[in-house]
Formats: C-alpha cells, sequence, structure tokens
C-alpha cells in the first residue's frame, strides 16, 4: 500500500488545470496491518457476508480469499465469487438498510479472464449500469454506481444477472465476484 504526495513550484501568475482533490486527500491511510488482513473500506457491505435469498440455477456461490491476487486489493480481502454456467444465471442476495431513506447503492465488484458481462436489480427495478467482468488479469473494478433506491421491509434485494460474456473471454466465460455494496445516503 501507499500513499502518494505531491509538491510543484510555479512562478507568481502561474495557473493551473489541475484542480484540488480534498475528498482523496482526506481518505485514511491504511495500517500495514490493514493491509495485510486486507482492509475494509469504508461503509462497506461485504458481499461474501450478504444472504443469499436466491439463485437460479446448481451452481457454485461462495466466499473466496484473494490472497492470489493481493488480497489487500479488494475490501475485506475476499470476494464473492459465483460460478455461473450460462446466460440467464441469477442470484439474488440481501443488503441490509441502515433505515428507511432512500441510498445510493455503489458496487465494487472483480474483473477476470473468464468473468461474464452482467446486469444488476435493486428491489426489481433495472438498473442503468451494465457490466464487462472481463479483464486479462484478475483485478478490482472502480467504483460502479447502481442508483438510488428506497428499501423495502428494511432491506435492498440486489439481483445479478448474466447476459453474456465478452468475445476475448475464455474458460468458463460466466463466472462473477462481487466485493462490497457502499451504501450513501440519497441527497
Amino acid at each position: 500500500s501507499y500513499s502518494a504526495t505531491t509538491y510543484w513550484y510555479a512562478f507568481l501568475g502561474t495557473s493551473t488545470n489541475l484542480k484540488p482533490q480534498p475528498e482523496a486527500a482526506a481518505l485514511p491511510i491504511p495500517t500495514l496491518a490493514e493491509v495485510q488482513s486486507g482492509a475494509h473500506k469504508s461503509g462497506a457491505i461485504e458481499c461474501e457476508t450478504m444472504t443469499l435469498l436466491r439463485k437460479s440455477g446448481d451452481f457454485i456461490v461462495e466466499p473466496q480469499d484473494m490472497e492470489p491476487w493481493s488480497r489487500e486489493r479488494w475490501s475485506g480481502g475476499k470476494h464473492l465469487v459465483v460460478k455461473a454456467t450460462r446466460v440467464g444465471d441469477t442470484v439474488e442476495l440481501e443488503v441490509p438498510a441502515p433505515d428507511t431513506r432512500p441510498q445510493k447503492l455503489i458496487l465494487y465488484a472483480t474483473r477476470a479472464v473468464d468473468f461474464g458481462t452482467l446486469q444488476f436489480r435493486v428491489n426489481n427495478k433495472l438498473c442503468q449500469a451494465i457490466f464487462d467482468g472481463y479483464a486479462p488479469e484478475v483485478q478490482p473494478t472502480e467504483p460502479l454506481p447502481l442508483g438510488v433506491f428506497r428499501p423495502e421491509g428494511g432491506r435492498f434485494v440486489l439481483q445479478v444477472t448474466v447476459t453474456g460474456a465478452n468475445r476475448s473471454a475464455t474458460g468458463p466465460r460466466y463466472y462473477l465476484g462481487l466485493d462490497c455494496l457502499v451504501l450513501e445516503p440519497a441527497s
């Protein structure tokens, strides 16, 4: 893990197109112990701890330790791997809601050579986000905003469906990995 600091100097009257990044500057720097254990993202609900409500077929859904791929890159050092076998395979996960207010849901996932393309629903409402899980090597994703939703019955139901595979994908082609979900109060 690392933290970068940049200094630069300029003559009086010089301008720049770079904007200050106070949010990034305020992020905590993890300790060595946190890095080695796979630090949790702030406010994250780990997908591997969510209740599996339903799956559409007889395929494996289980936590996977990300140690072989530098576990500190994933929240909690693990993700939920879904070894789906075909287009249309679906899992539904229960996401506890902190209160009754609408929340912005942000998903962190995994990309790999054998991962498929995905579509998401929250509380049976289709999300605009479409996700291509292919990458030439195993890696965590950038945040993927799913949208703003109001909890129902004290929870959200996250449905993930395999819609296909990137033409570069190899192997099983329809697997997927879900790291964590971050909920932010909607403004």
